[in-house]
């Protein structure tokens, strides 16, 4: 029978949860079949300027998967010092992109001020751009015709399915618009059925409480503890959390999840519920 809520196992690995460990998996048999077919490793190569703790444990977790897959991954760290580090980056991208043994490229984000975000990423080549974040990828993605599908909103789209929950005819509210979870997941969302609302800090807080008081499924991204009450949901409410906040020695969500697991639908925790599906 389906849990009423949308668990992870507790565990030592990171991938301890049964549905981000089947796409690993997935991805490993996948890895193998390629590597016997041509005879060589498909290879990630990530970029992080300066340092970030959270980044750091992100980073590593990405690694490990890569690791478990199959998938050869070079981490290429740059310190926020260093004299033009922008300039550094984006050269460094560029013999990326003509390396033929570089498959895909990821620049962990945010990057340190004084770097121009979007110009950096649109250096990247858009066949490596497996984040989905060149203008050229986000571009395809809202037409409808994605060379890849970005991560975080695969991640949730996958859960969803997995615990069966409806998303074609569904009332769906976004709070979040950036390019790594908003943009992409209305797209997504709203080619897969789904009526779907994103809002953001400009939404007017009665107008975003009336909008998730009816939302069949709540995804949350606002990096706000407890953004998400109870007075804000339904009984068949679906909450996904997206939010990671680090308080003192351990890491909350959105949502208030003590006063909401036993009363909406389903929930995510955090940690634990979309993070995995992230990375895997």
């Amino acid at each position: 029978p389906k849990e009423k809520f949308i668990m992870v196992a507790p565990g030592k690995s990171n991938f301890s949860d049964k549905l981000s460990r089947n796409i690993l998996e997935d991805v490993k048999m996948k890895v193998e079949s390629f590597q016997n077919l041509t005879g060589r490793t498909q290879s990630l190569k990530i970029f992080m300027v300066g340092k970030n703790p959270s980044s750091e444990i992100y980073v590593n977790r990405k690694i490990q998967a890569c690791e478990y897959t199959g998938i050869k991954s070079n981490l290429i760290k740059i310190d926020s010092d260093f004299y033009n580090p922008g300039d550094y980056l984006a050269f460094s991208i560029e013999r990326s992109n003509k390396a033929d043994d570089v498959d895909a490229i990821i620049v962990q984000l945010n990057l340190p001020k004084g770097i121009n975000q979007d110009s950096i990423l649109d250096i990247i080549d858009p066949i490596k751009d497996v984040d989905v974040l060149t203008s050229e990828n986000l571009g395809l993605l809202a037409k409808g015709q994605s060379r890849f599908e970005s991560c975080t909103p695969r991640g949730i789209i996958a859960l969803l399915k997995n615990h069966e929950i409806k998303i074609a005819n569904s009332f769906i509210v976004i709070v979040n618009s950036s390019n790594i979870v908003g943009k992409p997941l209305f797209h997504m969302l709203s080619l897969r059925g789904a009526t779907v609302v994103m809002c953001h800090d400009k939404t007017p807080k009665d107008l975003l409480h009336e909008l998730t008081k009816k939302a069949d499924i709540i995804i949350s991204a606002t990096g706000i503890e407890n953004f998400i009450k109870k007075d804000m949901v339904n009984e068949n409410s679906t909450i996904i959390d997206v939010g990671i906040i680090r308080k003192d020695d351990k890491v909350v969500g959105d949502v208030d999840y003590d006063n909401l697991k036993d009363f909406v639908k389903a929930i995510t925790p955090v940690p634990g519920g979309v993070g995995p599906m992230t990375v895997a």
